[in-house]
C-alpha cells in the first residue's frame, strides 16, 4: 500500500525524525562522558548569616551567626541595627590598637629625654656647653624622628647592640686581672653614646680592622664619568697604615650624618682637646666613612647619585672621605660595631689596623672625655707597623 503526502506532511516527518535523532544523540553523549570522567562535587554554600550580611560588608564570625539569625526573625530594622553595632565594634578595636602603638612611641620618647636629662644633671653646676655644640636632650625635642628612628630600629634593624652586648663583651671583658675594662651599656630606644670602653683597648684583645674593605675615592678627577666608578676603588687599610686614625662610621641618617660627626668634634673640644691638631699632626688623621648596605642591583642603581652628594657636602674635607657600596658581613659587622642602622660609629685605630676604641651614638661629655684619654694613651705608646722596612738596595749600600 502506497501512501501519497502531501508537501506539508513531507516536511512535518522530516523535523520528527531529525528531532528524535538529536535527542538520541545527546543521550549517548551524556551517558559516554559521565562515565568517562565524574562530575566535580557541589561547591560548599555560605551560612545564612553570611548571606544576609554579605552585602553590608560584616565580617561575621561563627560566634556571631546566632545574633544574626534571631535578628532575622525580627526584620530588617533588627539587622540593620546588627549591622552598625558589629562596624562600631570594629572601628573601636581599631582605635584601641592605634592608642596602643601611640603610647609605645612615647614610651620610646620618655626614655630618650630621661637619658638626655641625666647627662645634662652629670655634668655639675659649673660646667658650662660648649659654643657650636648641642644642648642636652636637644635630640629629643625632634620628637617626630626620635619615635620613627626608635620604631624603626626596634622592629626592623638586624643586629642591635642589646642583642649582640655579649657576644662583643667578651672579646675584651676582662682581658686580664688586672685590667678590668668596662664597658657602657645599652638601653632600649637609646640614641646617645653608648657600646664604648672605659679606656683604650689593650693590643692582644683588639680587633683588626677588616681585610678587603673597598671604598670609592671621592675626588673630583675621579668623579667625571659613570664608566670610571667601577675603578677608582682602593683598600682603606692602605690609608690607615701607619697612622691613628679616628674613623666616623656614616650611614646617611639625621642621627648618623656629617652634622653628628660635627658634634663629636665639638664635644672633644669641650673636653679639652686641641681639634686643630687632628688636621695639623702627621701621626693622626681622620676618616669619614659612608657604609651602605646594599645588593649588587640597588648599588648600581644608586651608587653615583650618592657618590655624587657625599662629594658636594664634603667638600673641604674631600680627601678624607670615602664610601663603601656592598653586601655586610657578620664579620665586618662585627668588627666595625655596626649594630645600629640608625647610629654613627666612631672607631679609633692605631697604625697596626687594631681597633683600639669604638664607641656607638651621638656624643656625650662622658665619651668625649673617654676618647680624649684614649688617644692620649694611644699616642704614648709605640706602636707596630704592620709591615717591616724593606730596603731595597745592594747589602754594601744599606751597610
Amino acid at each position: 500500500m502506497v501512501m501519497h503526502l502531501s508537501r506539508e506532511g513531507r516536511k512535518l516527518m522530516l523535523r520528527m525524525g531529525m528531532r528524535q535523532l538529536s535527542t538520541a544523540s545527546t543521550t549517548s553523549t551524556a551517558s559516554h562522558s559521565s562515565s568517562s570522567q565524574q562530575s566535580p562535587p557541589p561547591r560548599p554554600r555560605p551560612s545564612r548569616a553570611s548571606q544576609l550580611l554579605e552585602g553590608r560588608r560584616v565580617l561575621v564570625v561563627p560566634d556571631e551567626e546566632k545574633e544574626v539569625y534571631i535578628a532575622m526573625e525580627k526584620g530588617d530594622g533588627e539587622l540593620e541595627r546588627l549591622r552598625d553595632r558589629l562596624l562600631r565594634e570594629k572601628r573601636a578595636a581599631d582605635e584601641l590598637e592605634k592608642d596602643r602603638r601611640r603610647e609605645r612611641a612615647e614610651r620610646i620618647l620618655l626614655r630618650v629625654a630621661e637619658a638626655a636629662k641625666q647627662e645634662g644633671e652629670g655634668e655639675g653646676e659649673g660646667a658650662r656647653d660648649p659654643v657650636g655644640s648641642p644642648q642636652p636632650g636637644v635630640f629629643a625635642q625632634l620628637s617626630g624622628e626620635v619615635v620613627r628612628y626608635g620604631k624603626y630600629v626596634e622592629q626592623t634593624s638586624h643586629f642591635l647592640a642589646s642583642r649582640f652586648a655579649l657576644t662583643a663583651r667578651p672579646y675584651y671583658y676582662p682581658p686580664a686581672p688586672a685590667d678590668d675594662i668596662s664597658i657602657k651599656p645599652y638601653e632600649e630606644g637609646m640614641t646617645m653614646a653608648h657600646h664604648y670602653p672605659s679606656k683604650l683597648i689593650p693590643k692582644s684583645v683588639s680587633y683588626r680592622f677588616p681585610y678587603s674593605f673597598l671604598v670609592h675615592n671621592l675626588q673630583s678627577r675621579f668623579m667625571s664619568d659613570k664608566r670610571t666608578q667601577r675603578f677608582n676603588k682602593f683598600l682603606l687599610e692602605e690609608r690607615l697604615r701607619d697612622k691613628a686614625s679616628l674613623v666616623f662610621v656614616l650611614r646617611g641618617t639625621a642621627t648618623s650624618s656629617k652634622f653628628a660627626r660635627y658634634d663629636w668634634v665639638s664635644f672633644l673640644k669641650h673636653a679639652g682637646m686641641d681639634t686643630d691638631a687632628l688636621t695639623r699632626d702627621r701621626n693622626i688623621q681622620t676618616i669619614n666613612l659612608y657604609v651602605w648596605d646594599v645588593n649588587r642591583a640597588a648599588r648600581m642603581i644608586m651608587q653615583y647619585r650618592m657618590l655624587a652628594s657625599i662629594q658636594q657636602n664634603f667638600r673641604e674635607e674631600i680627601d678624607s672621605t670615602f664610601a663603601h657600596f656592598d653586601n655586610l658581613k657578620w664579620d665586618t659587622m662585627k668588627r666595625l660595631h655596626l649594630y645600629n642602622k640608625q647610629l654613627i660609629t666612631v672607631l679609633l685605630v692605631d697604625p697596626a689596623l687594631l681597633i683600639r676604641w669604638h664607641a656607638v651614638g651621638l656624643p656625650t661629655e662622658e665619651a668625649a672625655q673617654t676618647l680624649r684619654e684614649a688617644l692620649r694613651e694611644l699616642s704614648m705608646e709605640r706602636s707596630h707597623r704592620v709591615l717591616p722596612n724593606v730596603t731595597i738596595g745592594s747589602s754594601s749600600s744599606s751597610s
